[in-house]
């Protein structure tokens, strides 16, 4: 019995000096993961302020001889000038995307009960008022609620909702869906605009890959991946399908699934 006694004693040794190594080594990881997490945002924000000041300076100075030598300018030189600001201008919007996407994977999650009908009739709105010409038949199924960060899901709906008005744009008797699908609270966002090729699906929420060019629709091909990520925090799940010329389809969840009791 006393070499048993002395076999299991010695067991648990090793096993204490296994965990307290273990979490040492769990320590270290997470103070350079934070470190460089730290860095890489020290380093964005200093692009960002590096980037930012001669955009200024290009759009500025663009803008001053188009308004000061238009007379004198040739069309072609005028046009070309103008290509220049827009293109400084869409530089500057991809900085900022890139900087929400860089403070959105940092955020602390701030989970509470949000009223998704709420927010997306909100949403959908202001997207209205942003485009008073469009008409667009907008159905948000009532009583849709998630557990989530509130600032976060108004970002996912803000760049879902606008990727409804954008895409549907050339399409007669436009129509945009956000209903919510039991029992697992899948949201489910759905219009009937040009749709896209899901041979190219994995494309879609990878930074700055667009499935149509910017002459078809404008954007910065960002949008997509801020949703996964907000998604992926709050780990649920996106996914999409579409047929080209016939609508696209977003489903998401904001909390991991739970096995049913029955299972």
């Amino acid at each position: 019995m006393s070499l048993l006694a002395h076999q299991n004693e010695q067991e648990m040794a090793d096993l204490r000096r296994a965990n307290a190594e273990l979490e040492r080594r769990v320590a270290e990881l997470s103070e350079s993961l934070e470190q460089s997490s730290q860095a890489l945002l020290s380093l964005s924000h200093s692009i960002s302020h590096d980037l930012r000041a001669p955009l200024r300076t290009i759009m500025g100075f663009s803008k001053i001889v188009i308004s000061a030598d238009t007379g004198n300018l040739a069309p072609e030189t005028i046009d070309s000038l103008g290509r220049i600001t827009a293109g400084a201008e869409r530089m500057g919007a991809l900085i900022d995307d890139l900087l929400m996407l860089s403070r959105i994977s940092r955020q602390q999650l701030r989970r509470g009960a949000v009223n998704f009908s709420q927010l997306a009739a909100d949403v959908a709105f202001k997207l209205q008022q942003a485009h008073p010409s469009r008409l667009i038949e907008c159905l948000i199924a009532p009583g849709m609620t998630v557990n989530a960060d509130p600032a976060l899901s108004r970002i996912i709906l803000e760049n879902l909702l606008d990727n409804a008005w954008k895409f549907t744009s050339r399409t007669d008797s436009a129509k945009v869906e956000v209903m919510q699908l039991q029992p697992d609270g899948e949201i489910m966002v759905r219009d009937n605009g040009a749709g896209f090729d899901m041979r190219y699906a994995e494309k879609l929420f990878a930074p700055f890959q667009r499935l149509h060019t910017t002459r078809e629709f404008d954007g910065n091909g960002i949008g997509l991946s801020i949703v996964q990520c907000i998604v992926i925090k709050h780990g649920g799940k996106v996914s999409a399908e579409a047929k080209p010329k016939e609508g696209a389809t977003f489903r998401f969840t904001l909390e991991k699934s739970t096995p049913s009791p029955d299972m």
